[in-house]
């Protein structure tokens, strides 16, 4: 972390905390994405069929994000990945 991100007090600002939740959210994300990468060349002997499953898989992705937002404010700061 650099000295940057730290207030003279030792404290962490919140624009700091976002940084990190967002990087904590893209990390995952990328990692999603490779995945669904590496089942899309697993069908890679038929195009549309490689196609037909990374767009399930997507979808998948983009469900399972919403309801994580849904579910995020019931959820306490202490228990997550930024804490």
């Amino acid at each position: 972390m650099s000295s940057q991100m730290v207030d003279p007090g030792g404290t962490i600002s919140v624009e700091t905390i976002r940084i990190f939740a967002d990087f904590s959210i893209r990390r995952g994300c990328g990692f999603a994405l490779l995945a669904i990468s590496c089942v899309m060349l697993s069908f890679s002997f038929d195009l549309r069929q490689a196609f037909h499953a990374g767009a399930i898989l997507v979808a998948l992705l983009a469900v399972a994000l919403w309801i994580k937002s849904l579910l995020a404010p019931r959820r306490p700061y202490f228990k997550t990945e930024v804490w």
